[in-house]
């Protein structure tokens, strides 16, 4: 059960302190998708997000601490589904995660596009904050970067 599945690994590996949330839906109706964009612009609250789950029968569990981590969980679905929001941690297509200063050739070899103000980049070298982080723009897997003197430094975008 992939539900089981993600509640074991979260379980497992979240920080203390945290405080971890669970959805996972097969269908993500348009009210989950306007409560993502809510939330970013207004703070709310764990009724509304339970409330919303149970109209949609859609499977929610706070997981630790206050449980708040349900808010942001259903958010992140809902925006997730737009294709046009939020920021890539993992792909199942990276077998490993780049670091530190990377050819944007190797970069578009995981399936990403490298964009300068309006303008997509095909060479030079890019440095990651930390480890690749694109985000979802419009169905695309887009790193958004600014020159630098040596090439271009990845920016750390929502």
């Amino acid at each position: 059960d992939l539900y089981e599945a993600f509640r074991s690994r979260i379980l497992r590996e979240f920080i203390a302190g945290s405080d971890p949330g669970l959805v996972v839906t097969s269908h993500v109706p348009e009210a989950i998708i306007q409560f993502g964009y809510d939330c970013q612009s207004r703070i709310m609250t764990q009724d509304e997000a339970y409330e919303l789950a149970d109209i949609y029968n859609i499977r929610m569990e706070g997981l630790g601490g206050t449980n708040d981590g349900i808010i942001g969980a259903l958010a992140a679905i809902g925006l997730a589904a737009t294709e046009n929001d939020g920021r890539i941690i993992y792909l199942d297509c990276w077998s490993t995660q780049l670091e530190g200063q990377q050819s944007i050739e190797v970069i578009r070899q995981y399936d990403v596009t490298v964009m300068h103000a309006d303008r997509e980049l095909r060479s030079g070298t890019v440095t990651l904050s930390k480890k690749l982080r694109p985000n979802k723009r419009n169905g695309r897997n887009v790193l958004f970067v600014e020159q630098t003197t040596d090439g271009y430094q990845a920016l750390k975008l929502p």
